[in-house]
């Protein structure tokens, strides 16, 4: 499906679209301990 994405890595396209995957991985996971906490904390 992105077979052409792929085959292109040095697009400005494909790194920020690797950028991009990293930061919402990484707010996803901060949410994920933000709302652990807090639901500790109550």
């Amino acid at each position: 499906m992105f077979q052409p994405l792929v085959s292109n890595q040095k697009s400005p396209y494909w790194h920020h679209h690797k950028r991009m995957k990293i930061v919402s991985s990484m707010l996803f996971s901060f949410l994920e301990i933000a709302a652990t906490v807090i639901h500790k904390k109550i």
